[in-house]
């Protein structure tokens, strides 16, 4: 490509920049790819979110489950923590598309 373009008179500099230009164009469409797939793409809250939601209103408290149900079609968190106190078992119900915490158990 260089050749052909040094055979045609443009100058090296020119051609440089189209092949930078050519090669940097693919990077604008992966980046973004990359940058969602972490995201669920069914909630608008992702698990660490949802975890910390949890936590925020239990101190003291650790995460010992997390995962995603469906609840009449809606996405809802279901977290697990133990509680500072032994064999404290705390479970919330943090919606996957608000955040709010609907119910704890």
């Amino acid at each position: 490509m260089v050749l052909l373009a040094l055979d045609h008179g443009k100058s090296l500099h020119v051609t440089m920049k189209l092949l930078t230009l050519c090669l940097l164009v693919p990077f604008a469409f992966f980046v973004p790819l990359a940058a969602d797939a972490g995201r669920n793409h069914e909630t608008r809250i992702t698990r660490n979110e949802a975890q910390h939601l949890a936590l925020s209103s239990h101190p003291g408290a650790r995460v010992t489950a997390a995962h995603l149900n469906h609840s009449h079609g809606h996405p809802m968190w279901l977290i697990e923590l133990s509680g500072p106190e032994a064999n404290q078992v705390i479970r919330l119900s943090v919606d996957g598309m608000s955040g709010r915490v609907v119910s704890q158990r």
